[in-house]
């Protein structure tokens, strides 16, 4: 019997930062002002510890890196979209629209099928000389978890507003 997935009515909402772009913090003020505000300048793990703690929840979450700017739609369509993982596109170094974990949605149900997935990511040692758990390859690391998991791609939204390099 088919029963539809109920909406969410609280999702929960961090930013991690080491320096907080004005921009991004006003827009989260406004927009999502039930933001929690994580640092995470102490170490280099400190993002995957976040990242692993908040999954542990099980609770549907958003989470908003320093740099990027949301717009009213942000929370609204992460509490509406049905999908697992979400993510707002945004533009990246190279000019080109890219997303990563500057603005991505996971939602409970993917929590609950892959439970272990943050300790999996967690040890994983790529071939480069970055640590296990680093900020650098977090993205990357999850992505590749993720796929191997078969969640191929993420539901892309609307794209968000990324300030490079503090601008």
């Amino acid at each position: 019997m088919y029963r539809p997935l109920p909406l969410e009515t609280h999702i929960r909402i961090l930013c991690a930062y080491t320096k907080l772009h004005a921009g991004a913090e006003q827009a989260l003020w406004e927009f999502a002002p039930d933001t929690e505000f994580v640092d995470v300048s102490k170490s280099d793990s400190a993002y995957f510890d976040l990242v692993r703690e908040a999954w542990k929840c099980q609770e549907t979450f958003l989470l908003v890196e320093h740099d990027i700017e949301i717009h009213k739609g942000v929370v609204e369509s992460a509490k509406h979209c049905k999908q697992p993982w979400c993510v707002w596109p945004y533009m990246g170094h190279s000019q080109e629209e890219i997303w990563a974990l500057g603005c991505v949605k996971f939602g409970r149900r993917l929590m609950l099928a892959q439970p272990t997935l943050m300790d999996e990511v967690g040890e994983i040692q790529s071939d480069c000389a970055i640590p296990k758990r680093h900020w650098k390859r977090l993205d990357a690391r999850i992505l590749v978890t993720l796929r191997a998991h078969g969640y191929a791609q993420p539901h892309v939204h609307e794209s968000v507003k990324h300030h490079l390099f503090g601008v």
